[in-house]
């Protein structure tokens, strides 16, 4: 397992983060590696402060397998202290949209009820790397709604 960090989780690109009870969207760029992922790897998003709490995610997907039978999927939580899985805390699993491209939404509750008294490590997870990985240069997004 390999670790990735957008420029957000390394605070080189500033998030605005609430503070009151108005939602605030946050869009997160994640810049996909140059070198293929594999099944395991992490990659970290965001650190979510004590106090804010996600009430809403989409995440927006380029095509990032370009095989004819492309594999690559996803989950995305909230890291467990070790740094090195998604904890019990899986807001969504089996996210293929980056197989050919497209945008997926959240369809549970569980970002919304997750423990805001600690901070807290936004992050994807390849569960299947890809076929044929053509993410160098590609771009995602993920859209988070977040309150204070």
């Amino acid at each position: 397992m390999s670790k990735t960090q957008t420029k957000a989780f390394l605070d080189t690109r500033p998030v605005p983060m609430p503070d009151s009870a108005e939602v605030k969207v946050v869009p997160i760029p994640i810049d996909f590696a140059a070198s293929a992922y594999s099944s395991g790897d992490l990659i970290e998003l965001v650190k979510l402060p004590i106090g804010v709490r996600c009430v809403d995610w989409a995440l927006n997907f380029p095509d990032i397998d370009s095989g004819g039978s492309p594999a690559i999927a996803f989950s995305l939580g909230i890291e467990n202290t070790g740094g090195t899985d998604i904890g019990t805390e899986v807001w969504a699993s089996g996210l293929t949209a980056a197989q050919t491209g497209g945008v997926v939404r959240n369809t549970t509750g569980a970002c919304a009820t997750g423990d805001t008294t600690v901070d807290r490590n936004v992050v994807l997870k390849v569960t299947t790397a890809a076929a044929t990985y053509a993410g160098a240069g590609q771009r995602a997004h993920l859209l988070l709604s977040l309150v204070g």
